[in-house]
């Protein structure tokens, strides 16, 4: 009983029965208030004990100044805003909004660290939970579809739940152990993303599977390599067979391809056009170099940047990117940091997926502040798995 009611347990019932929001209770009420209250409070407080840990990876060494600049900037933006305003989309924002948003996107990562560490995440449990959110992922993605049907024609809907199952992509490389399992989900995986209509998701698992087919293919040998590469050759093919019967039964997916090829980026290069005009030639000195404050892109634009780094450099200004490429620095050493090391295969290789997706996302989305819970249990559990083996304990390899 108590290895069933531990605290990550209870963590990750909770963020599930908030994915039930608006399905099995009323959205935005108490209840989800109340979820979203205890999992930031809860991600704070281990977030505050990870900073007193030794040992841990170097990517916390980014993680940590990234989330202290975020910090000073959201405090001060709650303080210093007393009202809410409404931006370009009618949306209204509370001035706490910012940093709440980004400790549930990143705090998250501190939490399954620690778990990890203190072994609440053997390689069974991370296997059911990720069906569980594989079929969450299903029940949202549903859910989304059948609200767009009251306003729009359902074949040309974009389902942002596509980046739920992106999120899943690194948590199936600890499938290793049931691949005909791993294939199957991954192909699930794949098949949602596309339906999303989503471009930027379909971008960001077609690059992550590169990594993971990488994996698949190097640590494999004889007949079950030979069986890996007519699964891949038989998955390329399905998936090229799915994209035309997409592009050939649904006009709004061949317009969505159309629109891409044509440079069509939903506004975005107006947006960023927008931005980088008032950075380059109405910023003062302090603008440029400090940044304007947290959401000072809603009061330049009227909208957020829809890309970390402009977001950033309007916010934070040059210090903020000079924190963020830190961040990356160290994430990228924290993957070679694992070098050659057998027992750290499966770390290096979801590390390097969740590099990928998180790193292509802050070309056109908001990263930092939305991250798929997904990723940023996949990072967290390999990051434990770093310390578990340096620590001389045991670890989830191939």
């Amino acid at each position: 009983m108590k290895k069933i009611l531990n605290i990550s347990n209870i963590y990750l019932l909770l963020f599930l029965i908030q994915q039930m929001q608006g399905l099995l209770y009323e959205g935005g009420g108490m209840l989800s208030q109340a979820i979203i209250g205890l999992m930031s409070i809860y991600s704070f407080g281990v977030a505050i004990y990870a900073f007193t840990l030794s040992d841990k990876p170097r990517y916390f060494t980014g993680l940590n100044l990234l989330i202290a600049l975020f910090s000073i900037y959201g405090i001060i933006h709650i303080f210093t805003t007393s009202t809410d305003y409404v931006w370009a989309l009618d949306k209204e924002v509370s001035s706490y909004r910012y940093l709440l948003y980004i400790y549930l996107s990143l705090l998250p990562i501190y939490v399954f660290y620690v778990s990890t560490v203190r072994g609440e995440f053997d390689q069974k449990k991370i296997q059911r939970w990720a069906i569980l959110f594989l079929l969450f992922s299903f029940v949202n993605f549903v859910k989304q579809y059948l609200l767009s049907l009251d306003s729009i024609d359902g074949e040309g809907f974009t389902n942002n739940m596509g980046y739920l199952f992106v999120g899943m992509i690194p948590l199936l490389v600890f499938f290793n152990n049931k691949q005909y399992t791993q294939y199957l989900l991954l192909t699930i995986c794949m098949i949602m993303v596309i339906l999303s209509m989503k471009r930027g998701a379909v971008l960001v698992a077609s690059f992550s599977l590169i990594p993971f087919v990488f994996y698949l293919w190097k640590y494999s040998t004889g007949s079950k390599r030979l069986v890996i590469s007519l699964m891949i050759i038989a998955f390329v093919l399905g998936g090229v067979y799915f994209l035309q019967y997409m592009i050939i039964s649904n006009d709004y997916f061949l317009q969505r391809i159309e629109d891409t090829i044509e440079g069509d980026s939903s506004l975005r290069n107006e947006i960023y056009e927008n931005l980088w005009i008032y950075f380059t030639d109405h910023a003062s000195l302090g603008e440029r170099l400090l940044g304007g404050g947290a959401n000072h892109t809603l009061e330049v634009a009227e909208n957020y940047a829809h890309n970390d780094w402009l977001e950033i450099l309007i916010n934070q200004g040059v210090l903020g990117i000079i924190v963020y490429i830190v961040y990356w620095f160290n994430f990228i050493r924290t993957i070679r940091d694992c070098g050659k090391i057998e027992e750290l295969n499966l770390a290096k290789t979801g590390l390097t997926i969740c590099l990928v997706a998180s790193m292509l996302m802050t070309l056109y989305s908001m990263s930092y502040g939305d991250l798929p819970f997904g990723l940023t249990m996949a990072i967290g559990i390999c990051l434990g798995q770093i310390t578990l083996y340096n620590s001389g304990q045991t670890t989830i390899h191939a």
